[in-house]
């Protein structure tokens, strides 16, 4: 019987110990063990090339890749919890163009959990396998829990299109 079978994502959710809502915490049930995995993200994937990993409570390495974890988590299919977090940040993430330029460049505003963030696009990025180390989006360049707040640092600190 394949480990696929046994496997049962139970749920997902904004990892609580993350304010910047990029780290998912993927509660997952394999025989008669449930372990919650911890799968941070970058621009809303797992990005192990801009150092993103897999842990959990227990462990705070690198659980899915690293071979010294092999041993307590051999069972568990790893790709299919990286989808499960993968799905839900593209779910609960909400993309806002309000049409500015930061220093010459086009921004987004990005809603996740009740957080916006406004962050610069950047224009050379083409996906992960083309664009290795790079992001898709700029580190947060303001960050407010009100889009009135975010709307005022846009009218006063960028170009409007």
């Amino acid at each position: 019987m394949s480990t696929q079978q046994l496997q049962d994502v139970l749920g997902c959710e904004f990892a609580d110990h993350d304010e910047t809502n990029q780290t998912v915490a993927v509660k997952v049930k394999f025989s008669d063990k449930t372990t919650t995995f911890y799968v941070q993200t970058v621009d809303l994937l797992f990005r192990p090339d801009l150092g993103c990993w897999v842990y959990t409570d227990k462990h705070f390495g690198n659980v899915a890749f690293d071979k010294y974890y092999e041993d307590d988590y051999r069972d568990f299919d790893f790709d299919e919890i990286i989808e499960a977090a993968e799905w839900f940040t593209h779910d609960n993430t909400d993309f806002f163009n309000f049409k500015y330029r930061f220093n010459g460049e086009p921004t987004l505003v990005i809603l996740k959990k009740n957080r916006y963030e406004i962050v610069v696009v950047n224009n050379d990025f083409v996906n992960p396998e083309s664009s290795p180390y790079q992001r898709e989006h700029s580190e947060p360049l303001f960050v407010s829990d009100d889009l009135n707040k975010i709307k005022n640092w846009l009218a006063e600190n960028a170009t409007k299109i």
